[in-house]
This record gives C-alpha cells, sequence and structure tokens, in this order.
C-alpha cells in the first residue's frame, strides 16, 4: 500500500510524503534519522487503516526508543492517540514493547527482553490484537481495544541518533 526507503538526496526535512507530527526528522544516507531529544513521530500522509503492519529496519542509535506507530489519530479537541512498537533502551539492555497513547499519557502494554538494538521490526493491529516482531520472530501480542478505528501510520523516536529504512504499510 505503500512504502518508502528514503532513497533522496539528503535534507533537513523528512520530505512530502510525510507529516511531522513532533520533535524533528531528517533524510541522511538514505535513511530517515530522528533529531530531536525528546518524542519525534511521523505519518504517512494521507493514508489511514484500522487492520494494518507495518514493517521498518530501525536502530536506536543514541536514542531510548526506535519504533513504529498504528492507529494514530487527533480528536476535536487536539487530543493525539495512537498505537507504538518500539525498540526500548532501558538500564539492563533493550526491550520490544507495545505502548498506547491516550489523554496524554504513555502506557506501557507489554514488553519483552531482546538482543538486538537494530533490526526489521514488524507492528501490527488487527482488531483489538497488537504484535510486535524482530527480524521475523515473534516477541509480543496483547490484546487491547482503547484505540479503534482507523488511523494514521508511520514512525516514533525518542532521542537524537535513531534510525529508520524501508518503510512499508499494508492492511492486514
Amino acid at each position: 500500500m505503500f512504502s518508502d526507503a528514503f532513497t533522496r538526496p539528503d535534507s533537513t526535512v523528512i520530505g512530502s510524503p510525510w507529516r511531522l507530527v513532533q520533535g524533528r526528522f531528517a533524510v541522511s544516507n538514505n535513511r530517515l534519522v530522528a533529531k530531536a531529544d525528546g518524542n519525534s513521530v511521523a505519518v504517512v500522509n494521507g493514508i489511514a487503516l484500522a487492520d494494518a503492519t507495518v514493517r521498518s529496519v530501525v536502530s536506536l542509535g543514541n536514542g531510548s526508543n526506535a519504533g513504529l506507530v498504528l492507529r494514530y489519530s487527533v480528536a476535536p479537541d487536539g487530543s493525539m492517540s495512537m498505537y507504538s512498537g518500539t525498540l526500548t533502551r532501558t538500564s539492563t539492555g533493550v526491550v520490544a514493547r507495545i505502548w498506547r497513547f491516550q489523554a496524554g499519557v504513555w502506557t506501557p502494554l507489554g514488553a519483552k527482553a531482546v538482543s538486538a538494538t537494530s533490526g526489521t521490526l514488524a507492528f501490527s493491529a488487527i482488531g483489538t490484537r497488537l504484535s510486535i516482531s524482530l527480524d521475523g520472530r515473534p516477541i509480543i501480542a496483547i490484546d487491547d481495544g482503547s484505540i479503534r478505528g482507523a488511523g494514521g501510520v508511520g514512525y516514533r523516536f525518542k532521542g537524537q541518533g535513531g534510525t529508520g529504512d524501508s518503510f512499508e504499510a499494508f492492511r492486514a
């Protein structure tokens, strides 16, 4: 349905297929690079999916989170909601984690230790089932029906230096 390999000249902006929601991204060496100290979120323009899978090669770099977004939406009052599947650096290592952002609060829904700081991350939402895999290996599957309906797809990073490449989004 949509893919972006970021094969374009280096730029301080992410590019027209994307809408920057929060933070800052750049394109460097044919990769998306997070450039903000806090959260950076970008979604693909014109795509809203309820049941979907997003996949990308991601790397934490110096950041604390590198991941993907599903069901991103903004309510009439301006509040955002989304699910995010990430690699997250902790004090004891790296975990794959599924998050829910709703009413201004990030809530971790599931986590499992992994040994990699990079790889092909896939994140799916089908009905209430949310799942994440790394390099084709299932890591977490949980149920959460808090955010329903179609929403945007994209990236979420926290901290500078994380990268994304070979982004794909498709209906599940």
